[in-house]
């Protein structure tokens, strides 16, 4: 399944972010009350829990956050450990979802699981589409000049992720000197230059 448009920009959160929100005490956790919130940079390092449910409430962190955690999620880049939030990442229509190895090994390469640095990747185009759902999951795919889906390109493969993190960083000059407004109005989405991108 291809990309779908970007979504109108919607002011009230998801219903995934809401459900993160409603369980705020979750989110900072018994040892935060009390403690100012959690920094941008923590946010992010919390996308590299080996807990779940810590990796998928900053998922939703991320998004909510919006447009200043792009500079820390492009950070990422490289990050080969697998990535144990899957199920806060997509609509998983299709049962796209992924489980991580028990022992955290073997990620990389493998199209049946995420990488930190594949989640970045999603969460990158999710802060542009201001929707955790924009895709199936964080499954990156490859089309064909007529929109079908290339089956000669390793899903979650070195050689995509290369490509997708060249378009993304080139996205990010952009971003840079525009601002992710601009962008949006433009429909100039992160990863719409190579024809890869999200299943």
């Amino acid at each position: 399944m291809r990309n779908r448009a970007p979504r109108k920009i919607r002011p009230a959160a998801s219903a995934l972010a809401l459900l993160l929100l409603s369980a705020g005490a979750a989110w900072a956790g018994p040892e935060d009350a009390g403690k100012r919130p959690r920094t941008d940079a923590r946010v992010v390092k919390d996308l590299t829990a080996r807990n779940g449910a810590a990796a998928s409430r900053a998922a939703g962190e991320v998004r909510l956050r919006g447009a200043r955690m792009i500079p820390h999620l492009m950070k990422l880049k490289g990050d080969r450990r697998c990535f144990f939030g899957d199920m806060a990442l997509g609509s998983h229509v299709g049962g796209s979802f992924r489980l991580a190895p028990a022992n955290g090994r073997g990620c990389d390469g493998e199209s049946s699981s995420s990488t930190v640095e594949v989640a970045a990747l999603f969460l990158i185009e999710a802060v542009y589409r201001d929707d955790l759902e924009f895709a199936q999951g964080a499954t990156l795919a490859q089309w064909d000049a007529r929109g079908e889906q290339r089956t000669d390109v390793k899903l979650n493969g070195r050689e995509l992720i290369e490509r997708a993190w060249a378009d993304a960083e080139r996205w990010f000059k952009e971003f840079e000197r525009e601002g992710l407004d601009a962008l949006r109005a433009r429909g100039r989405a992160p990863f719409d230059k190579a024809r890869v991108g999200f299943y």
